[in-house]
């Protein structure tokens, strides 16, 4: 089960469809959803960034945003590495 290792999340969503195993349609969906975190993060803070980058005086607000959204991507990056583990080990 190589889902937590995809670049892209377009084949969690294929193996959860195709797939009949319960078990096998759970971590397609965490996996997924593992996937979706850092893309809305990275798209809010996006946003966020540039409204605020109007006012000059607010620079350390994005700089403290950006900082938080690369370590919820790392976190998110390792819990998909530990999960990919345990499944290998499992089978």
């Amino acid at each position: 089960m190589l889902l937590y290792y995809t670049i892209a999340f377009l084949l969690p969503i294929i193996v959860f469809f195709i797939s009949d195993s319960d078990c096998v349609k759970r971590h397609a969906k965490c996996s997924l959803f593992s996937h979706i975190i850092p893309v809305i993060s990275v798209v809010v803070s996006v946003l966020i960034g540039i409204t605020v980058l109007w006012s000059s005086a607010l620079d350390f607000l994005v700089f403290g945003l950006i900082a938080f959204v690369g370590l919820i991507n790392i976190i998110v990056v390792i819990w998909n590495i530990v999960q990919g583990v345990k499944l290998i080990v499992a089978e």
